[in-house]
């Protein structure tokens, strides 16, 4: 496995009233996943991948919930996994152009957001082809 340097992207999304699924579910999927791209990255266990210091970028829909997204990156800089947490959200799908119980038109486009995050986190590096 060592110098496969294959990636395995993960996005998440996470409502902070869910009653369903706690936040903490989602930190583990996040920390499961690192540690997951840790071993694809360079076949070791050491740290190559890591859950320490995402970046933090703080958001609001119009008229819609507040959220926060965590970006995590590879040893390479390049974005690996999102983490969203979205106030007020329940256990819906963000952004759905509908409301039902599962499904609320106030969050952020999980959507939109899924296909923007796979381009990225698909394209080929910048000067390499991983």
């Amino acid at each position: 496995m060592g110098g496969s340097k294959k990636r395995i992207p993960v996005i998440a999304f996470q409502g902070m009233k869910d009653p369903y699924v706690s936040p903490l579910n989602t930190d583990q999927l996040i920390a499961q996943w690192a540690q997951t791209n840790d071993y694809l990255d360079d076949g070791k266990d050491n740290d190559s991948v890591s859950i320490q210091s995402p970046k933090e970028t703080k958001g609001s829909v119009p008229n819609g919930y507040s959220f926060t997204k965590y970006s995590f990156y590879d040893s390479t800089k390049r974005l690996l996994m999102e983490k969203w947490l979205v106030e007020e959200l329940g256990h819906a799908w963000p952004g759905s152009l509908i409301t039902n119980p599962f499904a609320d038109p106030k969050g952020p486009n999980a959507t939109a957001e899924m296909w923007r995050f796979f381009l990225e986190t698909n394209a080929k590096p910048k000067g390499g082809n991983k």
